[in-house]
């Protein structure tokens, strides 16, 4: 990379510092969304973030938008011990009134416990994220943690609670003119009723739920 460099101000010294920050700035994108291990976390992101913070090169912004963005990035990767770290840092520098950043975590550590199989401590970061999503009208996100909440009560076999938050989430979704959410919904509470042997209840949902996927395909 060193090389790369001196050659370009060799020959073209007029673009040396444009292609230089184009050469750094390709190295930080790099950084930023390819897998990381925990070593590269603690030794090279977490420690780059927090230094470049607390010497004031980045502002809190920065720093939270860095430590979110590279969380997310690790939970895709399934490295949930990683995102954890990171979300760690990230709520360090949440203020008392960073509502929707705080909400954002507890979705974030509600989906990796899904993953885990921990639905009891899900259903717990889904439900303060709900009230903090509903408290600032996200409708989008309320909806999207309605229907979490839905699938995670439906996975323990309360299929009454499942309905409810399926129902609740239904509303939302028609508001909002999501067919397929509505449409999953509808699906899901069919689904709680063929469990429950009330098959034809479920058949109902069923061919609701197809019905408005048709109506979906048709525009």
């Amino acid at each position: 990379m060193t090389s790369y460099v001196i050659l370009l101000i060799h020959r073209n010294p007029h673009r040396m510092f444009k292609n230089v920050l184009l050469v750094l700035y390709t190295m930080l994108l790099w950084i930023l969304t390819c897998p990381v291990d925990a070593a590269q976390v603690d030794s090279t992101f977490i420690k780059s973030v927090d230094e470049a913070y607390q010497k004031g090169e980045i502002s809190r912004d920065s720093a939270l938008e860095a430590y979110y963005s590279q969380a997310l990035t690790a939970f895709d990767n399934y490295d949930f011990g990683i995102s954890r770290r990171l979300l760690d840092y990230y709520e360090s520098l949440l203020a008392e009134n960073d509502s929707i950043e705080q909400a954002n975590s507890k979705l974030l550590y509600a989906q990796m416990l899904m993953e885990e199989g921990e639905r009891a401590d899900a259903i717990e970061y889904l439900s303060e994220s709900l009230s903090i999503y509903k408290s600032l009208k996200d409708s989008s996100k309320y909806m999207l943690v309605l229907l979490k909440l839905g699938h995670n009560y439906n996975y323990i076999g309360d299929h009454i609670g499942a309905r409810e938050y399926y129902n609740d989430c239904i509303e939302i979704a028609h508001e909002l003119n999501n067919l397929v959410v509505e449409g999953s919904c509808l699906y899901n509470i069919g689904g709680t009723y063929a469990d429950d042997e009330n098959y034809e209840k479920g058949f109902d949902f069923y061919n609701r739920a197809i019905a408005l996927a048709n109506e979906s395909l048709d525009k």
